[in-house]
């Protein structure tokens, strides 16, 4: 098997420098977890569902231990422990519907705060491999990171946790976490550079709109990022490929081609890619002929 999302593909043994701008593994863990099943023969439609899975292993591990955290330690909100009893069965779907996934990354946030406020105050270290630095320490408990304030890590947990809730009462202003669902807070954005606000922005650009997965599932979205093409070869027959791009194939605004694959590749359904000339003449619709002039 062979894949990669963007992180590490050399070992630690490799001898020369390839870039120190890996991103963090759990997409690609994941994409090994998929691809591994066993017996399976997949077809391009099995590939598509993979790059549009949705589950997030980093929450999910940090998600295992605030409940395991809970045993030990209790919050001082009843919110907290409310969600925190929803993670005993969360199954790491970052659904636009969760309120557990905007609960997870809103308290890894926090845990971040809380280790490093003696040193950057209620700053955050811009550092791109921050997540695994989040899940070692998790991980492995070490005494050196755990601030004087609290007596272990299980109150680290909790109190990161209670932390966060109060963030997103302020930030959302609602009380009530039925409302913190995870699409609010990932609403996707596509501005144009000539429509980003006001009657402009309706004309020319995309959204918000409400979306599940996050950027560290393998459906890499944000609000204002996502891939700018999924694509699915079948080398056994090209015609069976599959293909979707962000929003269309025309650059003009009033054409019906300019945004009419934005649903699909939203959603995540493949578009049928034909590669043959028969097929593709096949499934033509329009041609447009480019002449040259004539002086």
């Amino acid at each position: 098997i062979i894949a990669t999302a963007n992180a590490r593909v050399a070992g630690p043994a490799y001898p020369h420098f390839v870039t120190a701008n890996w991103m963090t593994p759990w997409r690609v863990d994941r994409i090994f977890a998929l691809l591994g099943e066993p017996g399976k023969k997949f077809q391009p439609e099995d590939f598509n569902s993979i790059q549009n899975d949705i589950v997030s292993e980093l929450d999910l591990i940090v998600a295992k231990a605030l409940v395991k955290a809970s045993d030990n330690a209790k919050p001082k909100d009843e919110r907290t422990a409310k969600l925190i009893a929803m993670l005993a069965t969360w199954d790491g779907q970052t659904k636009a519907s969760s309120v557990e996934t905007t609960f997870v990354e809103q308290t890894e946030r926090a845990i971040g705060r809380n280790l490093f406020h003696s040193y950057m105050a209620d700053s955050l270290p811009v550092y791109p491999r921050g997540e695994v630095f989040l899940e070692r320490v998790l991980r492995e408990r070490p005494a050196i990171w755990l601030p004087a304030e609290f007596r272990n890590y299980d109150d680290l947990l909790m109190a990161s946790a209670d932390l966060a809730i109060a963030e997103l009462t302020t930030s959302t202003h609602q009380s009530d976490i039925s409302t913190w669902t995870w699409g609010k807070r990932n609403a996707l954005f596509m501005p144009h550079a000539l429509g980003q606000t006001g009657f402009l922005a309706r004309l020319f650009s995309i959204g918000p709109v409400e979306q599940s997965g996050s950027t560290g599932c393998i459906k890499a979205m944000g609000t204002s990022y996502g891939p700018s093409m999924r694509m699915v070869a079948d080398v056994s027959d090209w015609d069976k490929s599959l293909m979707e791009i962000t929003t269309g194939e025309s650059g003009q605004v009033a054409s019906d081609n300019y945004q009419d694959q934005f649903p699909e590749w939203f959603a995540g359904r493949a578009i049928a890619a034909p590669f043959s000339d028969v097929a593709v003449q096949h499934a033509t619709t329009h041609t447009l002929r480019l002449l040259p002039g004539h002086e």
